[in-house]
């Protein structure tokens, strides 16, 4: 695109020579496996859970060279409860691509749970990451070839940690409502001459399963979802209306607060689980791109159940 070299610049270099990372990755399927915004979601499921996806942001944006530059993100990791000690734990692997800026995140969550009543339980749970950014200064296009912020070339390359933590209230797979706060150290990654500040990013979420029919071979629920991301700078706000037959297909839409009209599907098949998405971007990205962004979801979920936890030293599971 003709213009996509003044869009890079403004994002990549901004004003001065600090830069803003990208607000948190961006997934329309958050309703799905909670734990990618919150800490505190680890284990929420009662089955160990690994999974997997990715999201094709903004596709159609290309340099005038015609390679690719759109944000690009995958995430893989595992989640299990561990009911010996009321816990939840979790693994995340993230690996994102916004120009010519990449990161990975290797981040570990745990979640300490409260049983209130027989069905709900409240989590408290924080995570620690260390992350690898980098950036290839030589494929930037500045607009003054002499700025100083451009002395180092080459890919330039650094390691920050960052930290966070969060509640999540949850009902028998009925409800959920959470609120994390996400890079919260603000960590500064130094390449060449440049600085990359993570934003501290407030997270609230929730999702409400209301039964529309319950008869015993035929289950529908409807289930409205929100997620709202802020940085006290900018703030973004999405709803979603998902549609669950029989708690195996759901279908549905959603609206992104000035960006764009979401649909939504996925099936459970076992212990298997697919999830499709496409953003249809309305605002002034689609003048650019002409086209959405495509997301897929895939898990695998083998259930634990409570009853198997250890009460004691004794196992009476054979007596």
């Amino acid at each position: 695109m003709k213009n996509t070299h003044i869009i890079l610049i403004l994002c990549l270099l901004g004003f001065g020579n600090t830069l803003n990372a990208q607000q948190l990755y961006q997934f329309s399927q958050y309703m799905v496996r909670p734990v990618i915004f919150n800490p505190a979601a680890a284990g929420y499921s009662e089955a160990v859970c690994i999974y997997g996806a990715g999201r094709n942001q903004w596709m159609g944006y290309t340099n005038e060279a015609g390679d690719k530059v759109n944000p690009v993100d995958f995430i893989a990791g595992v989640t299990a409860p561990l009911y010996s000690i009321n816990s939840g734990i979790g693994f995340q692997f993230n690996s994102g691509k916004l120009g010519y800026q990449t990161r990975t995140d290797y981040r570990l969550d745990y979640a300490y749970k409260i049983g209130i009543g027989d069905e709900q339980v409240l989590s408290v749970g924080a995570y620690g990451q260390l992350s690898r950014v980098s950036l290839d200064i030589d494929k930037l296009i500045p607009l003054d070839i002499t700025d100083p912020l451009l002395l180092k070339t080459g890919v330039q390359t650094d390691m920050i940690p960052e930290a966070g933590f969060g509640i999540f209230y949850s009902s028998s797979n009925r409800w959920f409502a959470g609120l994390s706060i996400m890079n919260l150290l603000a960590s500064k990654a130094i390449l060449g001459n440049l600085e990359i500040n993570d934003q501290m990013t407030f997270v609230a979420q929730g999702q409400y399963k209301f039964k529309v029919i319950d008869e015993r071979f035929k289950k529908f629920d409807l289930a409205p979802s929100f997620l709202i991301k802020s940085n006290f700078t900018s703030t973004q706000l999405e709803l979603d209306l998902l549609g669950y037959l029989n708690d195996k297909f759901w279908f549905g839409a959603g609206y992104r607060l000035q960006d764009g009209v979401i649909l939504l599907g996925g099936a459970k098949i076992a212990n298997f689980a697919i999830g499709l998405s496409y953003d249809a971007t309305t605002g002034k990205v689609n003048d650019a791109t002409k086209s959405g962004s495509a997301e897929l979801h895939l898990s695998y979920c083998l259930p634990v159940f409570p009853k198997v936890k250890c009460e004691s030293g004794f196992n009476t599971r054979h007596l």
